[in-house]
């Protein structure tokens, strides 16, 4: 006598010859797959992030070094006798710049309507870094102590460091030797960088 076999019900569970599925073994090797080429995308991103944080900074200290100089330029170039009519008492050549400590200058100028400007930078230490400070006093080549100083720069210097050349080839030229700095966010590294600038003492040629 033969028995006949039901066929199989669609949707019915239990084994069935031919069924392919996932074993523990291949499943654990795609969750490895996916945890290694994950940790290498966060990586490469991070990296990333890090390499544009420290453009940014670098930016930014090249912009704070040619603020600082151009503010200080400003001045330079005006330290000495300007006005065909100079006011009393005359400017001296060492009335005109004075290197008050190696991070303080102080210039003295007129200008071509024959006012007289007395202009100070120096550098101040703060919690957050040095700051490149100017104060300005109207007064005859001496400084005000009621004016108060005014921030030029954001605190990312270091040094900043004055010497004047009156003699030789360059006779007349202001030395500026910058440092900068400033950490680069979500690095233990700072970012840095160094510039040196002489500017040419124009007023001091025509300055007894």
């Amino acid at each position: 006598m033969m028995f006949h076999q039901p066929d199989r019900v669609p949707g019915m569970m239990g084994p069935h010859l031919g069924d392919k599925g996932f074993s523990l073994i291949e499943l654990l090797t795609v969750i490895v797959i996916i945890g290694v080429i994950s940790t290498a995308l966060f990586s490469m991103g991070n990296n990333m992030n890090m390499r544009v944080a420290r453009i940014t900074v670098q930016t930014l200290l090249d912009e704070q070094a040619v603020l600082a100089h151009d503010a200080i330029a400003r001045s330079a170039t005006q330290a000495g006798y300007v006005s065909a009519n100079s006011l009393n008492p005359t400017i001296t050549r060492s009335t005109a710049i004075n290197l008050v400590q190696s991070n303080h200058v102080q210039f003295c100028g007129e200008t071509i309507d024959g006012d007289r400007v007395f202009t100070e930078f120096r550098l101040q230490s703060t919690s957050e870094g040095g700051v490149l400070q100017r104060k300005v006093s109207d007064t005859d080549c001496v400084t005000d102590n009621t004016v108060e100083w005014g921030n030029v720069s954001e605190p990312v210097f270091s040094q900043i460091i004055f010497s004047l050349i009156d003699s030789g080839p360059e006779k007349n030229i202001l030395n500026m030797s910058l440092s900068l700095s400033k950490n680069v966010r979500g690095s233990r590294d700072d970012a840095t960088l160094n510039r040196d600038y002489k500017v040419p003492l124009i007023a001091l040629l025509v300055t007894p």
